[in-house]
């Protein structure tokens, strides 16, 4: 409903029959796709645009308030905060300048406007990145360096959940993740040869999401529970 499409052209679209896009849509919410038709519906949604995107969160939107399903009210943030990155076209979100509660005791700050992804980087993004370099592949995915499709969505770290699962969880921006799922590297240093830790992780005590606790590790440390998301204040954007 949300692109507007015929079965036949929505089907040619992600690469399944006529005959199983008619089974999603007389099973709705019971269906669960497999993963790699997920990642097909997921990516023809991200290509889709930002009208196509607007109108399937209203459908969802309404389907949610119809049920009284609060987690949707911060399903997707307004479409004049959400920009694509002109260089790997990432969304991202524009946070705009100005002050923040910041540590323990909510000291005020000044805060200069900048861009974050809403999603932590995906085994998916991080694909395209060796593929593009030749940099080596994490350790997860294997002898042959590709990307697992059973966890294209997950956040590039050894495993966890998808990044968009939880949607209670997203911010007053409409970023996900930033409490949960897994650490994330800060480019601060805590020390020489250590870096800021932020965000908790599937593997911690719910105290330790709070944004004012602190962790580090060691620069040349990995683990399972660690990943990182871009920020940038240098607006490179391609179109909404």
């Amino acid at each position: 409903m949300a692109m507007r499409m015929t079965v036949r052209g929505f089907a040619a679209g992600i690469g399944v029959s006529d005959r199983m896009v008619s089974k999603w849509e007389r099973g709705g919410e019971n269906i669960t796709p497999r993963p790699g038709n997920q990642a097909a519906l997921d990516t023809l949604l991200i290509r889709a645009g930002a009208q196509v995107q607007e109108r399937f969160a209203q459908l969802l939107t309404a389907r949610a308030a119809a049920g009284d399903d609060e987690r949707t009210e911060a399903l997707l943030a307004p479409a004049a905060q959400r920009h694509r990155h002109a260089v790997d076209g990432k969304l991202m979100i524009a946070v705009e300048e100005g002050i923040y509660l910041s540590g323990a005791d909510n000291t005020p700050s000044w805060l200069p406007a900048f861009l974050s992804d809403i999603y932590p980087v995906t085994n998916a993004d991080y694909f395209r990145f060796t593929d593009a370099t030749a940099h080596p592949a994490p350790r997860h995915w294997g002898r042959d360096g590709h990307c697992p499709d059973s966890i294209f969505d997950h956040p590039v770290v050894w495993i966890t959940t998808p990044v968009s699962r939880y949607h209670s969880g997203v911010s007053a921006f409409g970023v996900y993740d930033l409490c949960g799922n897994t650490w994330e590297w800060c480019t601060t240093e805590s020390e020489p040869g250590r870096r800021v830790l932020k965000g908790s992780a599937f593997t911690s005590p719910f105290v330790r999401a709070d944004p004012a606790a602190f962790n580090d590790a060691s620069e040349t440390m990995s683990d399972n529970d660690t990943g990182f998301r871009c920020v940038t204040t240098t607006l490179v954007l391609g179109p909404h």
